[in-house]
């Protein structure tokens, strides 16, 4: 069986992660309270003067400090139609001020129960992205990777002006110039390829053919 990750974006009203977005520059999905009754976000540079008497109901929020809040959200309805498919909530972000849901399906014949489904109790589904889940390992760096970005990025390699060479880099690792600097290619564009699907984003620019590097 092949499993996908879908994003699939739904028209509804009453969205609570609509006014998490209204309020924060930016937020991140966290997870699922055990049991499933609860979803929590933290929120980036989150507007000050929002009052708890302010929040809609079913969303609670603790301020964290330095503009960052933690959301904790009742269920919405897409969460409670999706559990009913027994379907993996693996993100959500909102796009064009609609929530867009990630999930983890088990190939296009239940993709095509869930959206059928989401149908049916009123939710206007549509997929924006989908990608085989074989194909997202491949944008996982390797230690030796990780290695060479971090020392880079910790001698000032990748600052303006530069804190160091590719050749004095390559000096200190033992290791030819053109050899680093593939090292250093495939790294970051395996960071920028896990960021853009993180982000729902690799569909959107015709992405999604990952290399095996």
């Amino acid at each position: 069986m092949r499993y996908f990750i879908t994003d699939i974006l739904i028209e509804h009203r009453g969205c609570k992660i609509q006014y998490i977005s209204h309020i924060c520059e930016s937020f991140q999905f966290l997870g699922i309270q055990s049991g499933g009754s609860r979803i929590y976000y933290i929120g980036y540079r989150c507007s000050s003067d929002v009052k708890d008497r302010d929040l809609p109901s079913g969303v609670r929020v603790y301020r964290l400090g330095n503009g960052r809040s933690l959301f904790i959200v009742d269920k919405c309805l897409e969460h409670v139609v999706l559990g009913d498919l027994d379907v993996v909530l693996l993100n959500q972000y909102i796009r064009d001020w609609k929530p867009v849901v990630s999930v983890l399906v088990r190939g296009t014949s239940h993709l095509k129960r869930v959206l059928k489904h989401l149908y049916t109790n009123n939710l206007r589904p549509f997929v924006i992205g989908m990608r085989s889940l074989d194909s997202v390992g491949r944008s996982r760096i390797s230690r030796r990777q990780e290695q060479v970005l971090v020392l880079a990025y910790s001698r000032g390699f990748f600052n303006k002006p530069r804190g160091t060479t590719l050749v004095e880099l390559s000096r200190e690792l033992n290791i030819t110039a053109a050899t680093l600097n593939e090292i250093i290619r495939i790294g970051v564009r395996k960071l920028i390829e896990r960021y853009l699907i993180d982000n729902g984003l690799l569909s959107r620019i015709g992405g999604g053919q990952l290399g095996n590097d």
